[in-house]
């Protein structure tokens, strides 16, 4: 994973980094947000004039909540299931139960590199 403004300036001495990851279940908290379903809906995947690529589709709230913090996001693989990049875009609105959103996710044409697959998920929290 990178932005677009990073400048890739390691030390000198670095030959490469490792990022490890850890993961715990997942424990609701009375009072603290917690996750729930949404789903994605009538994704298209276009290649713009420039060479970029948008994703646009909905997020339905299928759940019988009110969600805010609805993040739709996509992921570029490579044929190997490497993670090539991957975007989201967090919506402002909050949905009710059966709403959707649209959402569009663009990749520029520099952030592309020789995908072979992509899934397009969301992410969305209640209190």
């Amino acid at each position: 994973m990178y932005w677009t403004d990073e400048t890739k300036n390691f030390p000198e001495d670095w030959a490469t980094y490792e990022i490890t990851l850890s993961a715990e279940p997942y424990e609701p908290v009375e009072g603290q947000a917690r996750p729930v379903d949404v789903t994605i809906q009538n994704v298209e995947v276009t290649v713009t004039s420039t060479g970029g690529l948008d994703v646009t589709g909905n997020v339905f709230n299928s759940s019988q909540e009110t969600v805010k913090q609805v993040t739709p996001y996509a992921i570029l693989y490579a044929s190997d299931g490497t993670i090539l990049n991957a975007l989201s875009q967090l919506l402002s609105k909050e949905l009710q139960p059966g709403q959707s959103e649209p959402f569009e996710i663009k990749f520029s044409a520099q952030e592309l590199i020789d995908y072979d697959h992509y899934i397009v998920r969301a992410y969305a929290e209640c209190w």
